[in-house]
């Protein structure tokens, strides 16, 4: 049975979650002169014990960054993790933001076994490539030691056919036909 004290604290935290929210909503009109629609949260049922926050994904449209920098979430908690699911082009401001918010996990993958790493794409001069090769997914399992998923290389290749290939810091697990492949330990 919940003590009703500490229901009472809950019930107190989300009025105040949802004064803090309808301030936001204010806020974000007023710099993107966006009128936000609940109509989408209106129609949504939440699980019994689950406090949605309403605003946090508006139809596609994006909170600006400054607004986001603004939350609070360095008050939320004293210990414990936080998780931010982020876009490509995101990833230096999701760090940027942890940092703020004193979050940084440090370490290769002392939490999830660095089950993820993440291939970065870059270009310079027009394009030479196909569009739309591949999803930007791959799901591998772990190979050797600083050994790349196949896949990997059959997507440069995709999105490249007959370019000339150079893999630097290479080894021996990661020889391919038709690339160049060069480190220290070949």
């Amino acid at each position: 049975m919940v003590d009703d004290e500490i229901l009472n604290n809950l019930l107190k935290k989300k009025q105040d979650l949802e004064a803090e929210i309808q301030k936001l909503y204010a806020e974000l009109k007023e710099l993107t002169n966006v009128e936000i629609n609940d109509k989408y949260y209106e129609e949504f049922n939440a699980p019994e014990w689950c406090v949605p926050i309403k605003g946090v994904a508006i139809a596609y449209q994006q909170l600006p960054d400054a607004l986001i920098e603004s939350l609070p979430i360095d008050t939320l908690q004293t210990d414990g993790f936080i998780f931010i699911w982020v876009i490509n082009n995101k990833f230096v401001k999701a760090f940027e933001l942890m940092e703020k918010w004193g979050r940084v996990a440090k370490g290769h993958g002392y939490y999830l076994q660095h089950a993820k790493e993440t291939c970065l794409v870059g270009k310079k001069g027009k394009d030479i490539h196909k569009r739309g090769v591949c999803s930007d997914v791959i799901y591998s399992e772990r190979r050797g030691q600083s050994q790349k998923p196949e896949r990997i290389y059959e997507i440069i290749e995709e999105l490249v056919p007959s370019g000339k290939y150079l893999e630097i810091f290479g080894r021996k697990n990661n020889l391919r036909d038709g690339w160049v492949t060069i480190g220290n330990e070949l």
